[in-house]
């Protein structure tokens, strides 16, 4: 079995240096604002802030990414639900908080249709610290009437200091967020696991103390653990309050991207005894007919001599199989969440969601925040495939382990090779926005 194991996903940093990468397979970008009215929106020249109506319903954005210029600076957030328009405050006298009164610091900007805004050149002062921070709105227009629109609570609050470092900020508009590991421990001088704010930390610099699952304002307990941030989708697409009971699909509000979700687990799978089309026991072969120079992989596993074909919802002999191609036709049939999209998710986004922060307990340890993806420990699949093929041998794709049943949580979050004619979970993704 070929076995790689992938360094944790790092926050992507706000101050980035040298030039973005490339947009990652399988995704986009948006368009590029530049200017005095970069993101549709229009700039308030430094006037005073303006007094709205705080609505807890309404999602904050929980991403802010910063980049300094010279004399001014670039603000990129996550698509926020159920906004109609962004506004951005700054202060440069003392730190933003979530408890500051938004009509005691500066409205940069208002009215922002997009998702991201270049403050014009010569609005800042270069080596001179600002405070930035995004609501989300419910209406475009401007005013300090507070029945005229309301806004979300505050996004992260981020720091920029201008300098005169000759970047072209159009060229960062590309930039995306990331999510952080979920980490939540450290490792002291005396003990292998322990808070990340307590004992003599060795090294000092460990992951947990760094990025978005530090962060006090997106580490929320309401929407995500430990810096994560999801929103609950309704079979017909709607978007659900954090205390639903019944969901079936998960908004990621950092990446954009909408995955399915898993349900029941009791150990049994097949035509017949499975619970369902997204029943989490259910398992697949790998395979992509449009593969034209590489292995598809195996469709019907009853080509095999001794191999178990009846392993999923469905199953017809002949005709309904159970292979990933097969699985994602259906899915996307029977329009999940009010969409038919779905596909496999590249290894990167997989390990997006992989959540590192809980203590491993062997058999029952799920590398998920379970409060959204209900995964249990009695669910067969332990690994689940991406559709990305090994770089090294196209009889092989990438899974990676979400359920850990035999090494201690050891492989939680390992990414290895598997033969694709392997059976393994399968748990589907769509992009929701850039």
């Amino acid at each position: 079995m070929l076995r790689l194991i992938v360094p944790t996903l790092f926050a992507l940093a706000l101050a980035g240096c040298g030039v973005p990468e490339d947009p990652l397979e399988g995704q986009s970008t948006t368009g590029s604002p530049s200017g005095a009215d970069s993101g549709g929106g229009s700039s308030s020249g430094g006037g005073s802030g303006s007094s709205f109506v705080v609505d807890s319903s309404l999602s904050s954005p929980v991403s802010l990414l910063a980049v300094a210029g010279d004399t001014q600076a670039l603000l990129k957030w996550n698509t926020t639900p159920n906004a109609v328009s962004y506004a951005i405050y700054m202060s440069e006298s003392s730190a933003i908080t979530q408890s500051t009164d938004l009509s005691t610091i500066t409205l940069l900007a208002d009215n922002i249709t997009e998702n991201s805004y270049i403050i014009p050149a010569g609005t800042l002062t270069n080596d001179t610290t600002y405070y930035f921070a995004v609501v989300a709105k419910t209406a475009t227009t401007v005013s300090a009437a507070a029945s005229s629109s309301s806004v979300s609570s505050l996004s992260p609050v981020k720091t920029v200091i201008p300098t005169a470092n000759g970047r072209d900020l159009s060229a960062f508009t590309s930039i995306k967020a990331l999510n952080d590991t979920g980490t939540t421990y450290a490792i002291s001088t005396s003990n292998h696991e322990t808070g990340c704010s307590t004992g003599d930390l060795v090294p000092t610099q460990q992951d947990c103390a760094y990025g978005r699952d530090a962060d006090t304002i997106a580490g929320a307990s309401d929407d995500g653990v430990a810096g994560f941030s999801f929103t609950k989708i309704s079979s017909d697409g709607k978007f659900l309050t954090d205390d639903s009971l019944d969901w079936d699909c998960v908004l990621d509000d950092v990446t954009g991207l909408m995955w399915e979700v898993k349900k029941g687990a009791d150990g049994l799978h097949g035509n017949g005894v499975s619970s369902g089309l997204h029943d989490s026991d259910d398992q697949f072969t790998w395979y992509d007919p449009t593969l034209n120079s590489k292995y598809q992989g195996l469709a019907d596993a009853s080509t095999i001599p001794g191999s178990a074909s009846d392993t999923c919802f469905g199953f017809t002999a002949g005709s309904a199989l159970c292979n990933t191609a097969a699985f994602i036709s259906r899915v996307n049939a029977a329009a999940l969440c009010g969409f038919s999209d779905w596909r496999l998710p590249l290894t990167h986004e997989l390990l997006s969601i992989v959540y590192q922060g809980r203590s491993f307990a062997r058999g029952t340890h799920i590398a998920l925040d379970t409060d959204y993806f209900p995964i249990s420990g009695s669910s067969l699949p332990n690994e689940y495939w991406t559709g990305s093929t090994y770089y090294d041998g196209d009889n092989y794709a990438w899974a990676i382990y979400l359920k850990d049943a035999v090494s201690s949580g050891q492989n939680l979050g390992v990414l290895q090779g598997v033969s694709k004619n392997s059976v393994k979970g399968v748990m589907l993704v769509r992009r929701a926005y850039d």
